[in-house]
């Protein structure tokens, strides 16, 4: 018998990480009675399934990555159809790199901000420049994501050529605020959303991120939309030598950076109508 290398193979029936950090419900099915009955919580096995990824943390806060903004408690009184565009579509703001990565390789973890911390840093710097936006998501009509994983080929990497991805689920988009007064809102880009906002997931025990590279492609496919929105992401801060909540205070100022850059700029756009 001659031994080939696998260059192809069919998707799992079972749920990968991904399904998983977006579906913790999933695995409650199971476990068995005995573990439920000795107190094991499914917030303890998503830990233990995804004990390499330091980036699990997020997901397995509160029992996963969905936040007190969660699609179902959409502003069905607040949406977009119709509105006349008010600002340009904004470009990004550059503060931190957004990039880190995170799995049993990694020795120096990356810090993330959670999402709700975020949204709630953006929409107060916004109140206190004198603009109004909600604290309930938007949701945005015929506007999916769709999720991307890496297609593991050998022969490619050994030869170095590009990574190449095959489509996977597709989510409905919402704006994390809004305001109705400038008709203009946002979307923060988190390791929270990362996945389902169409970043690159791999099967492996690493994970890497790319945050402007994912809010740009957000940016882009809202540029066709009839709503104007700027959007924001996580810095991420990964160095050696960081404490974590010296990090973390990193973190905030710049994201603070990019609201009050984006405050800037619509100010300016505001002065030459």
């Amino acid at each position: 018998m001659k031994l080939k290398s696998v260059k192809k193979y069919r998707n799992a029936n079972y749920p990968d990480r991904s399904t998983l950090r977006s579906n913790p419900q999933l695995i409650n099915g199971a476990v068995p009675q005995r573990w439920l009955k000795k107190g094991l919580t499914t917030g303890t096995l998503l830990m233990l399934v995804g004990s390499c990824d330091q980036g699990w943390h997020a997901a397995t806060q509160g029992g996963g990555p969905q936040t007190k903004r969660d699609p179902s408690s959409l502003d069905h009184q607040a949406r977009h159809e119709g509105r006349a565009h008010e600002f340009k579509m904004p470009p990004l703001f550059i503060h931190g790199d957004g990039h880190g990565a995170t799995g049993c390789v990694v020795v120096t973890p990356p810090v993330f901000l959670s999402e709700d911390e975020a949204i709630d840093l953006i929409i107060n710097e916004l109140r206190n420049s004198g603009f109004s936006p909600s604290d309930k998501p938007l949701l945005l009509d015929g506007v999916l994501t769709e999720e991307r994983r890496e297609k593991y080929d050998r022969d490619r990497l050994q030869a170095g050529r590009a990574a190449e991805y095959e489509k996977g689920q597709k989510h409905l988009f919402y704006l994390d605020g809004y305001d109705s007064n400038r008709g203009i809102g946002f979307k923060f880009v988190s390791s929270e959303n990362y996945e389902k906002l169409g970043g690159p997931s791999s099967d492996s025990t690493v994970m890497s991120y790319d945050m402007v590279a994912v809010a740009q492609e957000i940016r882009e496919r809202l540029a066709g939309e009839p709503v104007s929105a700027v959007v924001f992401y996580d810095p991420i801060i990964q160095r050696d030598g960081c404490r974590r909540g010296e990090c973390e205070a990193e973190a905030r100022e710049l994201l603070k950076e990019q609201v009050r850059d984006f405050v800037e700029w619509s100010r300016r756009e505001s002065a030459q109508e």
